[in-house]
């Protein structure tokens, strides 16, 4: 990201060697969608980019679109082998690449490139390159021409995105011109970067800070690359310029004079940061440990580990992921770091060389992490390019083995409690004509690469003729997975019937052979029993026959159909053991009763499905507390437990010596009318980490938080279904306050009901607050039109908007960081252009919480993600 900085591997984290300039993508599945661009062939024109059905693949796009088109198109015969591409599919094509490509010198070039596809990829593709202006050492004769050139655009200006200055001698004049020529006419801009910079005092005007303020307030990513500030208090006032600033990178950043004082301005009002990035600016990181400022992400690339001991010292309290690139030389105290610090990290990254993985073992061992939950460590070779198979297998074999048995001791002991999942990543670089001679076979190890243009194969087929059919780009495969699993997983949701869900699976599946194995795949993830006992007995043998579908399963439903419970036992003792990768066990509308199951059932239970980590109940009645306590304790390995309409015909005291010693610890718990489950939890003392509250008895919850208030991190409370407009009780019983460790708050309501959320949040005191979802919707109607929810807004009280605005900027919520409102509706498909825009729905708030969108904790319609209004269609049956 510097001037001659190694480029960035996307989804690494980690500086590598790119090869040369990456050439417009493989164009062999698209057939493009107007008149061609000088110099590309056409056989035929299609409305759209066209995908054959064998290369398709796809990810996170527009997935009704892409369901309706499936449902409705039918091929042509000169099609047949060809899928309709929606636009947002190839947008999102297009946006994927140029933020790929954001941080290099050839940007504009590749998009030009890239735009020849077509005439609606030219569009797009000049779109993305008009977003950034790339000043390249320009002297102030020239800042002056492109100053003028922006004047005389003035919907150009509307959508620069990101403003980059490479100064010329290292002078930082040009800057201040640029600022105070343009402020106030960049209103999009998010991401200012600063290179090859030795900021001198007297360069600037005095009051040029003021200037920065007009004309980049917009902006949240700083980027500074061999910057040099006269002193850390310059420094300051920049960042300080810059309100909405929530991502800071810092690459050989320095400062003449060192910190030597804080300032009372950072007292009452510290810097708070979503990400930042430091490489070789220790100034900096002194700086940021001074003035106590509180970063949520922590990426880490200097050698000199010990500065970043000291920051995790001062940002500790809400540093929750941190991604740390160990430097490759001789273990010296320089080279360790202590992470014991960061209490509240939940999720950590780190690159190691494979030779120096022991250094990686000794740092985990000497840290005790009780919220950590996510490792990942990215191995790498000094020799990046020797990546064969055998290669690969000998730089393992090479690894010490003490330091595998150190790792898995760490990591099994009491200094990772909530430790989920611990991932090992190989990443490497390797020529394209290479990539079939990778190591798949590598036990342990998801393998991700980066593929370098083979010259030699590129100089050819740049010689070859071009087929009509190659102006097109192969889609990753990650990208339909993604589509499949999204559908599929709604369809779970909305089609409790298993027939119709993978009837629906496979006319998806129809698409192409790939997708037929993927749709495959889900079927075959989920096994439905809704049988009676004979026909139970059937599906057993049939599944003691078939060992590769048993180990397809990950999910099994029991239909009970308020029947007898014995055929779940029954399932339970022929299939222990045979069920290795069963995660999630629903049961619905279920009447246990006393005797219809064996004594020792639990222990088959535990036998066939220890693996089960979510556990569903729905309609379901236990005979007494007891059993459902037994139930749970043999499911060793749950860390989900979603309770709809659950109760117990007797009631008594679970408390025991088994759940002092081994207390409940679970990562989600749902609670829909089912108050014999809370009693049950609170009793107990069991340890939650997120809430989601759907339960008409408040008082319930009241006593629910006071027993999990040391781990609950995150709260959703849903009082749309219970109680609509007016049905709030008088005296409403809700008090947030015993949650002290709540970091991620979201409420759903009515939208006329706003008044009753203030009451609630004005009440409440959360120290280490941080979010804050307000979701709103209209109880008892499907109209969502723009005037309706407009007048819906202009009823609400403006003192619920004071007293919001009020508790917000008040010692109530000292850690408030965002404040989101979002509007949630379903609506058919003819009205979804009638639902009010997220522009309007945006803005609406900030003239109304006028203290809360000062500060710059009131999320926008500018601001990532961008999801204000989301809409649901209801589909005609």
């Amino acid at each position: 990201m510097g001037p001659e900085r190694t480029p960035y591997i996307f989804g690494s984290g980690n500086p590598r060697h790119r090869a040369p300039p990456p050439r417009t993508p493989s164009l062999d599945a698209i057939s493009t969608c107007d008149s061609p661009l000088p110099g590309m062939l056409h056989e035929g024109l299609v409305p759209r980019p066209e995908v054959r059905r064998r290369g398709m693949c796809g990810g996170n796009t527009d997935t009704q679109s892409l369901v309706s088109i499936l449902k409705n198109a039918r091929p042509k015969a000169d099609l047949e082998h060809s899928i309709q591409l929606p636009i947002e599919l190839w947008e999102k094509t297009i946006d994927y690449l140029a933020d790929d490509w954001k941080d290099e010198v050839m940007y504009e070039a590749w998009m030009r490139e890239l735009g020849r596809v077509c005439r609606r990829w030219h569009a797009r593709c000049l779109f993305r390159a008009q977003e950034r202006i790339e000043a390249k050492r320009m002297d102030k004769k020239r800042i002056y021409r492109l100053i003028d050139r922006l004047d005389e655009d003035l919907e150009r200006r509307r959508i620069i995105k990101m403003v980059s200055i490479r100064f010329w001698n290292r002078r930082v004049d040009a800057f201040g011109t640029f600022a105070a020529c343009m402020a106030q006419k960049l209103p999009q801009v998010e991401r200012l970067a600063l290179r090859e910079c030795e900021w001198a005092a007297g360069q600037l005007h005095a009051q040029v800070f003021v200037h920065v303020i007009l004309a980049f307030g917009s902006v949240t990513m700083l980027e500074l690359f061999e910057v040099t500030f006269p002193s850390a208090v310059v420094f300051r006032q920049l960042v300080r310029a810059l309100p909405l600033l929530s991502s800071l990178t810092c690459w050989s950043v320095g400062f003449e004079k060192p910190c030597d004082g804080v300032g009372q301005i950072w007292k009452r009002l510290p810097l708070r940061l979503d990400a930042a990035n430091l490489k070789v600016s220790d100034d900096v990181v002194d700086f940021l440990a001074l003035i106590g400022a509180r970063l949520c992400h922590l990426t880490w690339h200097d050698h000199n580990l010990a500065k970043c001991s000291k920051l995790l010292l001062a940002t500790a309290e809400l540093l929750s992921s941190m991604y740390i690139e160990l430097p490759y030389y001789a273990s010296n105290e320089a080279s360790m770091i202590d992470l014991t610090p960061a209490v509240s990290l939940r999720i950590l990254s780190f690159t190691v060389e494979l030779e120096d993985l022991a250094r990686a073992a000794r740092i985990l061992s000497h840290a005790s992490l009780p919220n950590l939950i996510e490792i990942e460590a990215r191995l790498t070779s000094t020799s990046g390019a020797a990546t064969s198979s055998s290669f690969i297998q000998d730089e393992l074999d090479r690894v010490d083995k003490d330091c595998y048995a150190q790792i898995d001791q760490t990591l099994s002991g009491h200094q990772y409690l909530a430790l989920k999942k611990f991932t090992f990543r190989l990443q490497c670089a390797i020529w394209r004509s290479k990539v079939m001679k990778r190591d798949d076979s590598v036990s342990g190890f998801d393998i991700e690469m980066r593929n370098r243009a083979d010259s030699e194969m590129d100089a050819l087929a740049s010689k070859a003729n071009v087929h009509p059919h190659e102006h097109s780009i192969q889609l990753p495969v990650e990208l339909w997975e993604n589509v499949i699993d999204y559908l599929a997983d709604c369809w779970e949701v909305e089609y409790w019937n298993p027939e119709m869900r993978n009837r629906l699976l496979l006319e998806l599946g129809r698409v192409c052979r790939v997708w037929y194995a993927r749709c495959r795949r889900r079927i075959l993830a989920r096994l439905d029993v809704t049988r009676k006992k004979k026909e139970v007995y059937q599906l057993i043998n049939t599944l003691n026959q078939d060992s590769q579908r048993c180990r397809a399963i990950e999910a099994i439903s029991f239909h009970f159909g308020r029947t007898s419970v014995d055929m779940f036992g029954s399932f339970a003792v022929c299939m222990a053991q045979k069920l290795p990768r069963v995660e999630r066990l629903t049961f619905w509308h279920c009447e246990w009763d006393t005797g219809q199951l064996h004594a020792q059932v639990f222990v088959h239970i535990t036998l066939a499905f220890e693996s089960v980590r979510t556990l569903v109940l729905d309609a379901v009645r236990f005979p007494s507390a007891v059993v459902f306590g037994r139930l749970v304790r043999a499911l060793p390995r749950l860390s989900s437990l979603k309770c709809w309409n659950v109760f117990f015909e007797r009631h008594g005291d679970v408390a025991s010596r088994i759940w002092e010693l081994h207390p409940l610890r679970l990562d989600d718990a749902e609670m829909v009318d089912s108050d014999d489950i809370v009693d049950f939890l609170v009793l107990i003392g069991a340890r939650l980490r997120h809430l989601f509250w759907c339960t008409r008895s408040l008082d319930k919850c009241q006593e629910l938080l006071p027993v999990t208030a040391e781990s609950l991190s995150s709260m959703r409370v849903d009082l749309v279904r219970f109680f609509p407009t007016g049905g709030f009780p008088p005296d409403f019983p809700i008090d947030l306050t015993p949650a002290v460790n709540l970091h991620s708050l979201s409420i759903a309501s009515d939208l006329g009901d706003l008044n009753r959320v203030a009451m609630i949040l004005s009440r409440a005191f959360l120290p280490k607050l941080a979010e804050i979802t307000i979701i709103s919707t209209l109880h008892q109607t499907g109209t969502f039109s723009s005037s309706m929810i407009q007048n819906k807004l202009d009823e609400v009280d403006k003192g619920s908007y004071a007293l919001l605005d009020q508790a917000f900027s008040s010692r109530q919520y000292p850690a408030l960081k965002k404040v989101t409102f979002k509007l949630h509706c379903q609506t058919q498909r003819s009205e979804v252009m009638e639902v009010i825009s997220e522009v309007s729905w945006g803005s609406h708030f900030a003239p109304n919480l006028p203290a809360l969108h000062i500060s710059g904790r009131l999320a926008n319609t500018h601001s990532y993600p961008r999801s204000f209004v989301s809409v649901g269609v209801k589909e005609h049956t």
